[in-house]
């Protein structure tokens, strides 16, 4: 089973890219792909802030994010965008990953660009409902989604096999 995270956000600064990646080598992900526009630079003080994570773990940024997840696509991955559109699965409910995988994740509030949701073949979600109604908060900060997310299903992966 391969994991890779593709993040299709704006970071204004690189210390979120830095926690992230530290957060994925810690759980098993194969690697990142960020966007080169709009997002912070793969660096290397990015790498020095990622305590060596950035040096363990394929790390890359992409020109075009829909271009990329088109050819990925187009190689057999399995797409998986984090939305809260209709048709998206409750992540408790998500099966175990078969194959190679990408999880891609939006800028907070915005969600993913219409582009590249139209590259993902399944949607998952976080369930925000709360005991007795809904959730307070609808979008949750991008690197707390991507580590409940990514956790969740490499954990049913690696139990599963």
């Amino acid at each position: 089973m391969f994991c890779l995270h593709a993040l299709d956000v704006s970071f204004g600064c690189f210390p979120l890219l830095n926690s992230e990646i530290v957060e994925y080598s810690s759980i098993g992900v194969a690697g990142v792909v960020a966007c080169k526009r709009n997002s912070a630079q793969l660096t290397p003080s990015v790498s020095k802030v990622s305590a060596g994570s950035m040096e363990a773990m394929e790390v890359h940024a992409c020109t075009s994010m829909p271009r990329f997840l088109t050819s990925c696509g187009e190689n057999g991955w399995n797409i998986i965008g984090a939305d809260n559109t209709s048709g998206a699965v409750d992540l408790v409910s998500v099966s175990p990953l078969k194959g190679p995988t990408i999880l891609v994740l939006g800028s907070e509030g915005y969600g993913l660009r219409t582009l590249v949701k139209n590259q993902c073949s399944s949607f998952v979600k976080i369930a925000s409902e709360c005991e007795g109604g809904e959730a307070d908060v609808d979008s949750l900060n991008v690197g707390v989604c991507a580590g409940i997310m990514l956790h969740n299903m490499m954990l049913k992966s690696y139990t599963s096999s």
